[in-house]
């Protein structure tokens, strides 16, 4: 948390955004009621799938495994908003902390990187959520977190359809570090996850510069 957070939170402590009352953005009772994510189709082929993404595809997209912690919905879509819109800062340590808990128990990953938001987003936040969430996820988890993605251009995807998402990030994302060696496990960590395009196209980029134990956790689905 930035010291200026924690030096409001002291003088204007937030309202949980569950219930409203005193104190923290996001109250220990309410962070438990986060909807856990409701089994979907298959992000990529649409199959039905227990998982965010299908075993086949799972090979075919270049990835090792892909975890979400919500539906972007409710109370999750309200703490996603608050981070992105409001500029509320503390909610970043509690998105952390709830995709920790969607990983699987015992899987250490060498480097923790996200997906870059466009230039002009982060110059109105002030930062990269992704950035700052896989800061955090990597101080909770004892790994290392780096800018490995390079994201080109400041095209913005909200409201495009599936179809143009796809089209428009095909050149979007370059890596430029490959690894130091071949077995390194990669988390790569992004806010919310609509059409997959980004995480297709980052993984590819990740894969073409030689990284190849790939996972991806995202916070929210949308439904």
């Amino acid at each position: 948390m930035h010291l200026l957070d924690a030096l409001l939170d002291l003088v204007a402590p937030h309202d949980c955004l569950g219930c409203g009352c005193e104190g923290r953005l996001l109250c220990s009772p309410c962070s438990r009621t986060i909807n856990t994510r409701t089994q979907l189709p298959c992000l990529f082929c649409k199959k039905a799938s227990c998982t965010v993404i299908c075993s086949q595809c799972t090979a075919t997209q270049k990835l090792t495994a892909m975890h979400a912690r919500a539906d972007y919905a409710d109370l999750a879509k309200k703490l996603v908003h608050a981070v992105k819109f409001e500029r509320k800062h503390a909610g970043l340590v509690y998105i952390a902390e709830l995709m920790v808990q969607a990983l699987p128990e015992g899987v250490y990953y060498d480097i923790i990187t996200y997906i870059p938001t466009v230039h002009s987003r982060r110059r109105e936040r002030g930062y990269d959520q992704a950035e700052q969430i896989a800061l955090h996820m990597a101080k909770r988890l004892g790994s290392t977190k780096k800018s490995l993605i390079v994201r080109r251009g400041d095209l913005r995807q909200v409201g495009s359809s599936r179809k143009a998402r796809l089209e428009q990030l095909k050149d979007v994302f370059m890596v430029y570090e490959r690894p130091a060696r071949q077995d390194l496990s990669i988390l790569l960590v992004d806010d919310v996850v609509t059409t997959g395009g980004s995480i297709l196209f980052a993984c590819q980029a990740l894969h073409q510069a030689g990284y190849r134990n790939i996972s991806v956790a995202v916070f929210a689905q949308t439904v």
